[in-house]
């Protein structure tokens, strides 16, 4: 309990003022109990910050790495998956913990957006990469670099409005769901034109 209220302020606290900006006296003043405590939980500022990032991320895909979520229906793991990464995406603060990240620039920069990267986009690019490659070892998806694919996949979710979304324009669940359907004809049977005669 005294762990999540320090994690809590904490996320209030960097999403307010930022990272470097950030004052461990006022965490501790929002969530109440002491400076040793956030120490004893934490070791520093540092390691808070990562906990609260390794919290929000967990919530994101723990749900896909339990067993039997995905299966070998193709297209509708593809979806189910496609569907919850955009879901994520505009609700609660994935937005402004991304431009905290990015816009950091003090002296822990690289650890911050190297834990993040890890915790966050490149977790979720090897869940799906390692769904891929169990799906061309069983023949029912062709030979393809499966991390390069789950990157492909996940950016053509959520390219359309990702931007707008940066800048305070979410999409509606309709805008976003085709999206995801077009995404997903394209990445299963690409954009050619059907070879078939004209009748």
């Amino acid at each position: 309990m005294r762990r999540q209220r320090l994690l809590d302020a904490a996320a209030e606290v960097f999403m307010e003022q930022g990272y470097a900006g950030a004052s461990v006296n006022e965490i501790v003043r929002r969530a109440g109990g002491s400076m040793s405590t956030l120490y004893r939980l934490f070791g520093s500022k540092l390691g808070l910050f990562e906990a609260m990032i390794a919290q929000r991320t967990e919530a994101v895909f723990a749900p896909f790495e339990a067993e039997g979520v995905w299966t070998d229906d193709v297209e509708a793991s593809l979806l189910a998956y496609g569907r919850h990464i955009q879901s994520r995406l505009v609700e609660g603060d994935a937005v402004e913990i991304f431009r905290l990240v990015v816009s950091e620039r003090g002296e822990d920069r690289e650890r911050i957006q190297s834990f993040f990267h890890d915790a966050g986009p490149r977790r979720g690019q090897r869940l799906l990469a390692d769904y891929l490659r169990t799906q061309v070892e069983k023949g029912r998806l062709r030979a393809m670099d499966c991390d390069m694919a789950a990157c492909q996949f996940i950016d053509m979710t959520r390219a359309p409005f990702y931007y707008r979304l940066l800048f305070g324009d979410p999409p509606g669940e309709a805008e976003r769901e085709r999206a995801l359907q077009q995404a997903l004809t394209l990445f299963l049977h690409g954009a050619g034109a059907s070879r078939e005669e004209p009748v």
